[in-house]
């Protein structure tokens, strides 16, 4: 029923075919009755492409295999991902996978770290031609980060700037946000700074977006 009522909020007129959408599922418990596969209406919804469903398995009781097995389908039906029992880390994680692959954004690198307070690390991927947007993004569990985003040449961006370089802080994120990016070899730079446990773990993504 949950996921019939949202198909039905993002599937109200007026629907744009090119606006992205996705839907964050999240459960506690094992579906009662006969399941309708009403995830289906997000896979082929009219717009010739999927909306995701990310699916988030919260706690590790009420569920028989079944019933995992059929969150999995959900998300893999439909173009989505899967996570049991996430940390507050892998939720943010998931959440930005989820709107990347709504927006049609393709994954350069998804790396797992774990970070010392005053230890940097420094991650780098090549990021092509005719790009539209790239996103650097950085999520851990305790204490504080600083970001650095490193543009082919040398330039390097430590706040927003203007309309093309955006940076969003959270309390256990951030990330950067280049619109149209320089084809090149871009790096990012994470600092734990000295608060906190001693030691962390964080995750660092990059994605990017082609022009349309």
């Amino acid at each position: 029923v949950g996921i019939g009522q949202a198909f039905n909020a993002l599937a109200a007129e007026p629907l744009n075919p090119t606006t992205p959408k996705a839907a964050i599922f999240l459960t506690d418990g094992a579906n009662n009755g006969t399941y309708q596969n009403t995830h289906l209406r997000f896979a082929f919804n009219g717009t010739g492409r999927p909306w995701p469903i990310c699916v988030v398995r919260l706690g590790t009781s009420g569920f028989a295999a079944a019933d995992t097995a059929r969150l999995k389908r959900i998300a893999r039906e439909t173009g989505g991902v899967y996570s049991a029992t996430p940390t507050n880390t892998a939720l943010e994680n998931l959440y930005f996978q989820c709107r990347g692959r709504s927006s049609g954004a393709t994954t350069l690198l998804k790396r797992t770290a774990t970070y010392r307070i005053g230890q940097t690390r420094a991650y780098a991927r090549r990021i092509a031609k005719k790009q539209r947007r790239a996103t650097f993004f950085v999520s851990w569990g305790v204490g504080r980060y600083r970001i650095q985003a490193v543009q082919p040449g040398g330039k390097v961006y430590t706040r927003s700037l203007g309309k093309r370089v955006r940076l969003v802080r959270g309390k256990t994120f951030q990330f950067f946000q280049i619109q149209n990016p320089k084809a090149g070899l871009w790096r990012l730079r994470v600092t734990r700074l000295a608060t906190g446990a001693p030691t962390d773990t964080a995750t660092t993504t990059v994605t990017v977006q082609k022009r349309r």
